[in-house]
């Protein structure tokens, strides 16, 4: 027999399947990530329309490893002018049971525990190497000729050191850094709108449950708030952009909401918010 297969099939059954994830010290039985959005149509009804999607993950203890329970989508209507309500519910019933790797739940569960990390490459996971495709002259580009299509026609007059200067000063760790921190460093947000986006996360784990938000309106929706403790007056941000990370990869592609946990928004948002800096296209208001 060959020992080298079986010790291969058994690190990935490890890293697929095993003992159950604790968070807070409390074994994890399931969670639940849900993402919505809605609006107010300003009709005659005074129809607000809602979209949600429910993604939950639970450990079987027969198989020692967590797999999908349950994948739904709900759509709703609230009438306003006559209060009643109109909701719709489907299930991807082919999603049930799949397997999701303990490594991605502990990966998770590990992020959720660290409230006191200041984004940061490291805990975006991206080292110094990967940076370089963080933030490339195309995306720059692309990203200056949406907001601004005369510098980028100006760009092929631009001198080689003048498009370096650019460039590297785009790459620099220390300029996303400070970014990360201008954008992420907020201690409240006061925003009046009639459109909605939340995302929620709930975990039950030994009889308790623990619950997360965000509603932020910045691309990446950081911090999370945590609502865990009823006894507090006040939640507790969560700035740390390796939770967003790792549900990013635990949601199906399709998922409603998913791409707003995908590093790349974060890129688009700096390399905006670089241009800007440097004049070249014009702050938001």
């Amino acid at each position: 027999m060959n020992f080298r297969i079986i010790y291969w099939f058994l690190l990935i059954s490890g890293a697929v399947a095993g003992q159950p994830a604790f968070f807070q010290g409390h074994s994890v039985d399931t969670i639940r990530l849900a993402c919505s959005s809605g609006y107010y149509q300003f009709d005659e009804k005074k129809t607000t329309t809602k979209k949600v999607q429910v993604y939950v993950v639970s450990y079987n203890k027969n198989t020692g490893a967590y797999s999908v329970s349950d994948y739904r989508n709900v759509r709703s209507e609230y009438y306003g002018s006559t209060g009643q309500q109109k909701t719709e519910v489907s299930h991807f019933q082919a999603s049930k049971g799949r397997i999701v790797p303990n490594q991605l739940i502990k990966g998770f569960l590990s992020a959720l525990s660290s409230p006191n990390e200041m984004p940061t490459l490291a805990n975006l996971g991206i080292d110094s190497a990967e940076f370089q495709h963080f933030a490339t002259k195309k995306k720059i580009r692309k990203v200056g000729k949406h907001f601004n299509r005369s510098w980028w026609l100006e760009w092929f007059l631009f001198t080689k050191k003048e498009k370096m200067d650019l460039l590297n000063g785009c790459q620099n760790p220390d300029t996303f850094h400070l970014f990360l921190d201008l954008k992420f460093n907020e201690v409240s947000y006061v925003l009046a709108t009639d459109v909605s986006c939340v995302s929620i996360i709930n975990i039950k784990a030994d009889g308790k449950e623990f619950h997360f938000n965000r509603n932020y309106p910045n691309d990446f929706m950081i911090p999370w708030s945590d609502y865990s403790d009823t006894s507090k007056k006040f939640t507790t941000e969560i700035r740390n952009l390796g939770i967003n990370k790792w549900i990013f990869q635990i949601l199906p592609k399709k998922f409603h909401l998913r791409h707003s946990f995908d590093s790349q928004v974060l890129a688009y948002d700096y390399i905006k918010w670089y241009l800007q800096r440097r004049g070249i296209i014009q702050p938001d208001y």
